[in-house]
């Protein structure tokens, strides 16, 4: 078809002829559709994140779906937690060095969680729930060998709470005396 010597192109032919072949694309590899429009979305977001005008407006969004459905949000965020243990307790001893103007240096490498607590051999279990913030005695948590030092390479060290809450800001000499007075009842 031809309009004032030109070939007419129908703008409505030529988008469903986009969708037609993008759909194609979809169902013929479906993994790697998935993988190339994440990898599109997360480039479209991370250019849009430098607009302050779009990230406030992106903020407003999410606490309106937040709003609508707190339970589901707070459960996604329960098993983001339970999936991700070593992420998880370095974003929060990030968060406790700011507020307590400590150093901190540490990486999600140098958190890891061994099958047993190295102080009472307890085994460690992440993501078990209940008492205060989800900790039960098994939890794995972060430990600061010297508390001055803060959270840097070689002074943390994952153990369970319960250890973790025994030690808390003690010294050597008033452990030592926790010890004796529990002997000296014949507790053990």
């Amino acid at each position: 078809m031809e309009f004032l010597g030109m070939p007419y192109k129908d703008p409505e032919a030529a988008k469903l002829n986009d969708k037609r072949r993008k759909k194609a694309k979809k169902e013929a590899d479906p993994i790697a559709w998935n993988k190339a429009s994440a990898e599109r979305t997360r480039k479209w977001r991370s250019k849009k994140s430098q607009d302050p005008v779009w990230m406030e407006k992106q903020r407003g969004l999410d606490r309106i779906r937040y709003h609508k459905d707190p339970e589901r949000k707070r459960a996604q965020a329960q098993q983001w937690r339970k999936d991700h243990p070593e992420r998880h307790m370095l974003l929060d001893a990030r968060r406790r060095a700011k507020l307590r103007h400590l150093d901190f240096t540490i990486e999600v490498e140098d958190i890891i969680i061994p099958e047993f607590c190295p102080v009472l051999g307890l085994a460690l279990t992440v993501g078990t729930g209940g008492g205060r913030k989800g900790q039960r005695p098994q939890s794995p948590t972060l430990d600061r060998i010297n508390p001055a030092k803060g959270y840097v390479k070689g002074n943390v060290l994952v153990i369970s709470w319960q250890a973790n809450r025994l030690k808390n800001d003690a010294t050597v000499s008033e452990l030592r005396a926790i010890l004796n007075y529990m002997e000296s009842y014949g507790l053990s």
